[in-house]
């Protein structure tokens, strides 16, 4: 690893101007999603929550995280973050440090974390599953985080069968004042595969949910977008690949081989449940290319972990990564890694 002297001065210094780490703190889940990527593949193929470290070696990790770098900003995640059984004292522990941000299906009791970290300095990226509870359920859950001065936004998978009542949902959580994010399905479900195979109907569908011009609308549309474009990084879980055309389509012409620098790996990483960390984003099963530095060690067992001191090559085709960090294009990407919280 690179030593980096007054990391955290160069951090302020340097696009975008903050160290940014998604951490899938465990691979467990209280729900079974059909549109999962996780519940596709199975989640016995996945590590057990056994092999997440200590309570102690986490909080250790993050204070000397923030030692480094400065207050860093956590996207944590999972599975279900909060089925990690010191959940709230984990939090409670790390919001010393950092600004962070939990993706959540909201299941759990939102009075446990009340009180417990500085309320503009957290965020919770929630995520509405149907399947599991109703849009009421949720959205008490969801204006009692709001009610205690926490942002709270939600995430919505536009898989088929929910299509039909996405507009509904959307028009309820915008009257609670939840800002409410239609994703797109990633996956396979009647033989076909998603995003690309959404039928006109499922279409109309699509766009009723996504209504109106505001910021959601533009966000979740550009995401649309980006995953049906021609080099698209379509990927069905469990496959490490784009998927092919459909049938009877002309195949696109591959995208063009990239040789950039990027500065994921400088200033983003991506840790798993054992604290095996990697450079880039990338997706479940996704295989980084020979020399792609993806590999960063260990940050809950490594000593002298260190993010690189600078950007590095990358050749990854097609980019698995919607908010890349490659130099030379910030105008298109520095703004997506704008975090509107309190740094402790």
């Amino acid at each position: 690893m690179n030593n980096c002297d007054s990391c955290a001065e160069r951090v302020c210094q340097t696009p975008p101007h903050r160290v940014f780490f998604n951490w899938d703190i465990i691979h467990s889940c209280n729900y079974r999603c059909a549109y999962c990527p996780f519940t596709v593949k199975g989640w016995e193929h996945y590590p057990k929550p056994e092999v997440v470290p200590p309570l102690a070696d986490l909080v250790r990790a993050w204070e000397r995280m923030r030692a480094l770098y400065g207050a860093c900003h956590l996207m944590i995640s999972g599975g279900e973050p909060s089925s990690y059984p010191h959940f709230a004292e984990l939090i409670a522990a790390i919001s010393k440090w950092h600004t962070l941000e939990i993706i959540t299906n909201l299941s759990f009791d939102p009075d446990s974390i009340a009180g417990l970290v500085p309320p503009t300095g957290i965020r919770f990226a929630s995520s509405f599953h149907p399947q599991f509870t109703s849009a009421e359920d949720f959205l008490a859950r969801a204006r009692r985080l709001k009610d205690a001065g926490m942002e709270v936004f939600t995430n919505f998978v536009a898989y088929p069968p929910l299509l039909k009542d996405a507009a509904r949902y959307k028009s309820m959580f915008q009257e609670k004042d939840i800002s409410f994010f239609v994703l797109p399905f990633m996956g396979t479900y009647d033989g076909r595969v998603f995003p690309r195979d959404y039928s006109e109907a499922e279409r109309r569908e699509y766009e009723a949910a996504l209504g109106g011009d505001g910021a959601e609308t533009k966000v979740s549309r550009d995401l649309l977008n980006w995953r049906t474009g021609d080099n698209a990084p379509v990927v069905v879980p469990g496959h490490s690949g784009p998927v092919q055309p459909a049938a009877g389509a002309e195949k696109p012409a591959p995208p063009p081989a990239r040789d950039v620098v990027c500065r994921m790996g400088q200033m983003y990483a991506k840790i798993y449940p054992d604290g095996k960390t990697q450079r880039c984003c990338g997706f479940v099963g996704d295989t980084l290319p020979e020399g792609h530095h993806a590999s960063l060690g260990n940050i809950f067992k490594d000593p002298d972990f260190r993010l690189h001191a600078e950007p590095v090559r990358c050749t990854k085709t097609p980019c698995p990564c919607e908010r890349c960090m490659v130099i030379g294009g910030e105008a298109k990407w520095e703004s997506r890694w704008k975090i509107n919280l309190t740094p402790p």
